[in-house]
């Protein structure tokens, strides 16, 4: 999908070089040629992170067997499995305009914007060194019990996660030929209505945040706002890093460790406490700010859908070191984040605008 939209996206810079031609029509292109994808982008990443919170809600509660990102993980993983096998829906558009479905804005609007927000990968390193640091306000366990901790989270997501995917798959196997194709009249509106209700509700966001100062509810539409910024950034590295190393997708790799760095450096941020035991931040609303760049932002900015679909993709020797690098290196720089603060003030409180 990437390798060949960057290819003939090379192919059309050689061409702009050997017949001049004015800016203005380039950029026009360029812009007919991705706007409606960076649109759908929007849209998707609306309702990923806001289902994303949701399910966390729903599933975080005392005596939970499996509880928070774990389930949107799955989710994601659920319906990017029944995405990637999917045919007869999209048959009636491939053709000169589409040459694959990869090409369709509406499924990369699917795939890489609201399964890729559902799921979130630093937020499932995250839960690892919270579990294995023992760094919640609610002790889970001896201290000498992290390392067991460390691998079951990993088993238990990796598991579920990758569960979900060949669910999707097995489920789409038996029910594509039954779901009604597209025809370009009824993708065009669908496209469109998609289209305009990203943008209508991005701007109702924006009128919340302006009129409305307070309540908890301040987490989901600063989650909303930062999170289209995180799913293009996102979408961007993958097109342009993912072709380069085939064996190891270096553009999820890079979104999913930076993002992981980034919420490790929020955390200290949203749940540290300085010397006098009060917290980085003076008012509310800088809590709001910060928690929703940990949602909206690096939740965003970080997939496990896309990770999911890649181990399944690549050779077994080739999945494995991608895996295991992607889990390990993250695990150890939010170590080397927040351990130190760890070590002085053995655990982490509780934000002061926790909803």
């Amino acid at each position: 999908m990437n390798a060949a939209s960057a290819s003939q996206h090379v192919s059309e810079d050689s061409a702009s070089e050997k017949v001049p031609q004015p800016l203005r029509p380039l950029l026009g292109s360029v812009v007919i040629k991705y706007l409606p994808i960076l649109l759908h982008l929007v849209n998707a990443s609306i309702w990923g992170v806001l289902a994303r919170k949701g399910l966390i809600e729903l599933t975080t509660y005392r005596g939970a067997y499996l509880a928070g990102v774990i389930w949107a993980n799955f989710a994601a993983c659920f319906i990017m499995g029944m995405a990637v096998d999917s045919n007869h829906v999209w048959s009636g558009l491939v053709g000169p305009e589409y040459p694959n479905k990869d090409s369709i804005p509406l499924y990369t609007g699917i795939t890489t914007g609201f399964c890729g927000t559902l799921s979130s990968f630093s937020s499932f390193i995250l839960e690892i060194y919270t579990f294995t640091s023992n760094s919640s306000t609610e002790k889970f366990h001896p201290n000498g019990d992290g390392a067991k901790e460390f691998f079951s989270v990993i088993i238990a997501h990796l598991s579920v996660s990758v569960g979900g995917y060949l669910a999707g798959r097995h489920l789409i196997a038996e029910t594509d030929i039954h779901i009604p194709a597209f025809t370009r009249k009824s993708y065009k509106f669908v496209e469109l209505a998609m289209i305009v209700l990203g943008i209508c509700a991005y701007i109702v966001n924006l009128v919340l945040l302006g009129v409305k100062d307070n309540g908890t509810w301040r987490l989901w539409t600063f989650s909303v706002l930062f999170s289209p910024f995180a799913v293009i950034l996102r979408w961007y590295l993958s097109k342009v890093l993912n072709p380069k190393v085939p064996s190891f997708p270096l553009g999820t790799y890079t979104v999913n460790i930076f993002g992981t760095v980034i919420l490790a450096i929020l955390t200290l941020l949203t749940r540290g406490v300085l010397a006098d035991r009060a917290h980085s931040y003076s008012n509310i609303l800088s809590c709001h700010v910060l928690r929703g760049l940990e949602d909206g932002f690096c939740g965003t900015l970080t997939t496990v859908s896309t990770f999911v679909v890649e181990l399944c993709a690549l050779k077994v020797f080739h999945s494995y070191r991608y895996g295991f690098v992607s889990i390990v290196l993250s695990f150890l720089l939010a170590l080397l984040i927040i351990g130190p603060y760890q070590i002085i003030h053995k655990s982490l409180s509780n934000p002061i605008c926790s909803s």
